[in-house]
């Protein structure tokens, strides 16, 4: 039996950005991934709301950002599901779905050290390993500690990419486009214009 390995890459993707798609990459080449499913979140537990465009908005620049990339794929689940965003429920279903193939989940390095806290932490962490991509200031070294310390509390898994930080922020974007300015620099073209066709993230409140 061949198994596949799919990596589940989550977020609120408001929007996505360069960064999402290059992470992705990294993740396929230094895992060994056959495919990244990307999965909009619905409504994350840990966000506010305000200044979050509709689910369907950001699904479907998620859908423009990976087109040209046939190990990609675009899954609604979350938002399909409504309220929030849980990654146990989420795995859960991909097990399901993928249950003789192995499941890995892309995770940024600020979540690491409160990986253990998310809701039903101990069942979820048993379902897969961990990607995990650096954020600002992360080293290493510290990324290997806290991966240490998920091992040997809880049996994780961890994968540690190499991927260089662009310091690409969703934020960012949304700031730069309603001052004015273009997304273009930041994110794929098709949602460039995306962003600018549906006059996104323009006089809204900051998330």
């Amino acid at each position: 039996m061949i198994v596949t390995k799919i990596g589940i890459f989550g977020g609120t993707f408001n929007p996505i950005h360069r960064m999402h798609i290059k992470i992705a990459l990294k993740a396929v080449e230094q895992a060994g991934l056959d495919k990244v499913i990307f999965v909009t979140a619905a409504l994350p537990p840990h966000k506010n709301s305000t200044g979050i465009v509709s689910g369907e908005q950001r699904h479907e620049m998620v859908k423009l950002a990976i087109k040209d990339y046939p190990q990609f794929e675009a899954s609604s689940i979350e938002i399909d599901r409504k309220g929030k965003s849980y990654t146990y429920y989420t795995l859960m279903e991909f097990k399901r779905q993928y249950h003789d193939d192995e499941l890995f989940f892309i995770v940024g390095g600020d979540s690491l050290a409160y990986l253990h806290k998310w809701y039903r932490a101990e069942e979820f962490m048993k379902l897969c390993t961990f990607i995990v991509y650096p954020r600002d200031g992360d080293s290493g070294e510290k990324l290997e500690r806290e991966c240490d310390w998920l091992r040997d509390n809880y049996g994780t898994k961890c994968i540690i990419l190499n991927a260089a930080e662009d310091n690409i922020s969703s934020t960012e974007i949304r700031n730069v486009v309603n001052s004015g300015g273009s997304a273009d620099d930041f994110v794929p073209d098709a949602v460039a214009e995306y962003i600018k066709q549906n006059k996104i993230y323009i006089s809204q409140e900051e998330a």
